[in-house]
């Protein structure tokens, strides 16, 4: 992405100069069309630091759910107070944490001073910010509900963000566990093994082959083992780069759904997102087939998205969006039931949040029992491997002990 400066003038005359980031210039031809701006002059100026995709392994190039959750909630007090959206984009940019988050925001503050809508400057960082926060932010604009929007976003992206600090918190006991062990057998095979090789060699007896096997692990590690972390980190690079080709992804997404603890987790969580995210919306008046669009963005599953676009595709032909949902065949029957219920009271908007209250304590037991798992395997694998090296060790040593005997 780079940042594009640009001349145009609108139906009045009145000449307007401003700066934004967009892929091409065909996409700040088609933002300035849907600003009733007419171009005049567009040149492209420097890459805008860190949005690339590409630039994922810095933290500081993404936007966090505790930045969207931070801004959400300082917009709504300040527009609760009366504050103006410029002025409350000003102060929100000077209070960000994050540097890419601060500079962003600058910027749109400096495109809505020039008289652009706050949603239209959020088009062009539409890689930046997830569609539910650009799409419900132009919903607010045209409906005149803004601060009514900013309070159930900040609302969904803290309780997203408190869903995803669980479950790194959840896992750091068994990410601790296994990097020990990977630490302990390699400094067992390149520190402390050496030295019974030699001891080994010395006897000339028959080894074992768990013996032989680990041996020869041993001597690679310590003479070659510039080779054997390269290509470690090339077999890393290689599988995040396959994972993300479409077919790997969904056959991915398939196994979670298989998995019993794992598929609870990922299907309880999919839930749980879809409908915060359809409660917001449709409570905000978005059209549920609008609303279908995005939630099938936000699923974080390429079967739940999939299913989602079904479902939105018979909804346009006619069908109710709770058959639609049980045709699917892929969602928990009480969800499907409460959006029946929802469509025939005519308060789905209420129901699909009560919904969302439901999963949300579902998936913190889900997690909790995930990790309860996990524990128990981790130190297992943790004793296996480690036991195993020591038996390596071991088992030539009781039979030199006997010979002796």
């Amino acid at each position: 992405m780079a940042v594009f400066s640009y001349i145009a003038m609108d139906s009045s005359g009145k000449r307007v100069e401003n700066n934004i980031a967009a892929e091409t210039k065909q996409d700040v031809v088609k933002f300035l069309s849907t600003q009733n701006l007419y171009p005049i002059k567009i040149s492209e100026g420097a890459k805008v630091k860190g949005a690339s995709l590409l630039d994922f392994k810095n933290p500081l190039s993404k936007i966090t759910g505790e930045d969207l959750y931070l801004s959400c909630r300082q917009f709504y007090v300040m527009l609760h107070a009366g504050i103006s959206i410029l002025d409350c984009l000003e102060t929100v940019a000077q209070q960000a944490l994050n540097p890419k988050m601060r500079d962003i925001l600058h910027e749109v503050h400096e495109m809505v001073a020039a008289g652009t809508s706050f949603s239209g400057a959020l088009e062009g960082y539409k890689n930046d910010f997830p569609s539910l926060y650009v799409s419900m932010i132009e919903t607010g604009e045209v409906t005149g509900n803004l601060e009514e929007v900013m309070r159930r976003l900040a609302e969904y992206y803290e309780n997203e963000y408190k869903t995803v600090s669980q479950v790194k918190s959840a896992m750091i006991y068994p990410t601790v566990l296994l990097i020990l062990t990977v630490v302990m057998v390699a400094f067992i095979l390149m520190f402390v093994m050496p030295t019974f090789v030699e001891i080994f060699e010395d006897t000339g007896a028959e080894l074992p082959a768990l013996t032989k096997g680990l041996m020869t692990v041993s001597n690679m590690l310590v003479k070659y083992w510039y080779l054997v972390f390269g290509g470690i980190a090339i077999l890393v690079a290689l599988c995040t780069r396959i994972s993300r080709l479409p077919m790997v992804r969904l056959a991915f997404d398939r196994l979670k759904l298989r998995i019993p603890v794992v598929k609870n987790v990922e299907m309880t969580g999919m839930t749980f997102r879809s409908a915060r995210s359809l409660a917001i919306m449709l409570a905000s008046g978005v059209s549920l087939v609008d609303a279908l669009v995005i939630v099938s963005r936000v699923a974080g599953n390429v079967v739940g998205r999939d299913a989602f676009v079904k479902v939105r595709q018979e909804i346009s032909q006619g069908v109710q969006f709770g058959k639609a949902m049980e045709r699917a065949g892929l969602f928990p029957s009480m969800y499907t039931s409460m959006i029946k219920i929802g469509e025939a009271s005519g308060a789905i908007d209420g129901i699909l949040d009560d919904v969302a209250d439901y999963y949300q304590e579902e998936l913190n037991t889900c997690i909790r029992n995930l990790v309860s798992v996990l524990e128990p395997l981790m130190i297992v694998v943790m004793a296996g491997c480690i036991g195993t090296v020591a038996l390596a060790i071991l088992m030539p040593m009781f039979t030199m002990t006997e010979a002796i005997g």
